[in-house]
């Protein structure tokens, strides 16, 4: 059964028919995450904050992006989760600060999406560099690989 409310403020938010509040019970709703704070259950939340809070860092958007998978998809027959269009991201933010990548994308990926250890390096705080090229080329093209176990 699905049910869609919509609230009316100037009614009271959720009513009936007769104008009269209505009692919602949710005991059997499904929380569904949907991203967005408080959503990241990877080791640097700190980072995670100082960068805007990317979805892509969220294990249940993209379980891969530890492992080197800036987008999400895989690519060709084999399934490569980690390939070029991740290297492309990963190019595209190459030794450069946030303040150089903020907002910056590789067509609709976020080129902090390439910041695959979550941590910058450096005394420029490079956001993506050498550490996560290794990462990178440790998962390169292995066919439906790497397992989704981003924490």
């Amino acid at each position: 059964c699905k049910v869609t409310v919509a609230t009316n403020a100037t009614r009271g938010n959720v009513v009936l028919e007769d104008a009269s509040e209505a009692t919602v019970d949710l005991a059997g709703a499904t929380d569904i995450q949907i991203g967005g704070a408080g959503s990241y259950t990877g080791p640097q939340p700190d980072e995670w904050q100082a960068v805007g809070e990317p979805d892509c860092w969220i294990a249940s958007i993209n379980a891969r992006q530890c492992h080197g998978d800036a987008d999400g998809a895989s690519q060709g027959k084999q399934k490569y989760w980690v390939s070029t269009n991740d290297l492309d991201v990963l190019i595209a933010a190459w030794n450069k600060s946030f303040a150089q990548i903020e907002g910056q994308t590789v067509g609709d990926v976020p080129l902090i999406c390439a910041d695959f250890d979550h941590l910058s390096q450096g005394k420029q705080k490079y956001r993506v560099s050498t550490n996560d090229l290794d990462i990178l080329i440790a998962n390169w093209q292995a066919a439906d690989s790497p397992a989704p176990d981003c924490p």
